[in-house]
């Protein structure tokens, strides 16, 4: 997997775990709170920035999301 590749990917999960929290109407600070993660995290997650794959899958068990990899045609 190539850097930039693995950038985009955690763009493109930091982007749609924000927009999951927009909707849900909390904030950051909420989420922190509910997943036992620092504010710091929540928002280095959100922007994209690499995190731990444990902090990963408590927001996604929060949300009660998962995450799949699917390989499609350009």
């Amino acid at each position: 997997m190539t850097d930039s590749f693995r950038a985009e990917v955690l763009k493109n999960l930091g982007t749609n775990l924000r927009k999951i929290r927009i909707e849900k109407g909390l904030t950051t600070a909420d989420v922190a709170l509910h997943c036992d993660l620092s504010l710091n995290s929540i928002n280095e997650i959100e922007k994209g920035n690499k995190v731990s794959f444990t902090k990963f899958k408590r927001l996604l068990s929060f949300y009660n999301k998962r995450f799949e990899i699917v390989i499609t045609d350009k």
